[in-house]
């Protein structure tokens, strides 16, 4: 039971990330400055972020 509550939070986690990434890229397509790049690396950054304690839910609850 742990293992799969492992997995189902490792890919919650990735698709979070996938749409924090998403909005990162939509943010600055739509403003284009290269002022916004700190906004858009910090949301790449959380997005990281949010993918690796997915990771690590995975590893400690499944394991692998």
């Amino acid at each position: 039971m742990a293992a799969r509550l492992g997995i189902i939070l490792y890919w919650l986690g990735c698709i979070v990330a996938v749409f924090i990434v998403s909005a990162a890229i939509a943010f600055y397509v739509a403003e284009g400055s290269a002022d916004d790049l700190p906004a858009v690396g910090f949301l790449i950054l959380i997005a990281a972020i949010v993918w690796g304690i997915g990771r690590a839910c995975r590893y400690v609850l499944a394991g692998t």
